[in-house]
């Protein structure tokens, strides 16, 4: 784990997956019940990666993960050459966290925040505070308040 942590390529990774059951109760008795394939990976594994994608039997992509906001809430479809290219232009593209939170603190009307919020869904978890917090500056009168954000 920590080679792939620290290489400076990008990689692409697969792992098998299991059929997984819980114990359920039914008269008194447990009996086993699928729940779905469970990937058989150390714990916490899946936190490392940025994208994860789940194929069906007819090679289906669906998304379970994704920071990058490209394939979240899609429809499933197939992985091709195109799937790569956008995933690596995402990489490619330089935006950071710090960036964002600069952006949201200069929005000075709520359509420019929600165009940013709608821009980068990678971040909308990790800086939902920002947001809440100039959203509120904003509906207070402050449309040409800019505040630097806290540290």
């Amino acid at each position: 784990i920590h080679k792939l942590l620290q290489s400076p390529a990008h990689i692409i990774a697969t792992i098998r997956t299991k059929q997984d059951y819980v114990l359920s109760e039914k008269n008194g008795k447990y009996v086993p019940e699928k729940v779905g394939l469970k990937g058989i990976t150390r714990d916490g594994l899946d936190y490392e990666f940025t994208v994860m994608f789940d194929l069906d039997i007819k090679h289906q992509a669906s998304c379970s993960k994704d920071r990058t906001g490209l394939f979240v809430d899609k429809p499933g479809f197939l992985i091709s050459g195109d799937t790569g290219n956008r995933i690596k232009e995402w990489c490619e593209s330089g935006v950071s966290n710090e960036a964002v939170v600069k952006k949201i603190y200069g929005a000075v009307t709520l359509d420019e925040l929600r165009s940013l919020y709608n821009r980068h869904p990678e971040f909308r978890q990790s800086l939902s505070q920002h947001y809440t917090k100039r959203k509120a500056e904003l509906l207070n009168g402050g449309d040409n308040l800019i505040v630097k954000p806290e540290n």
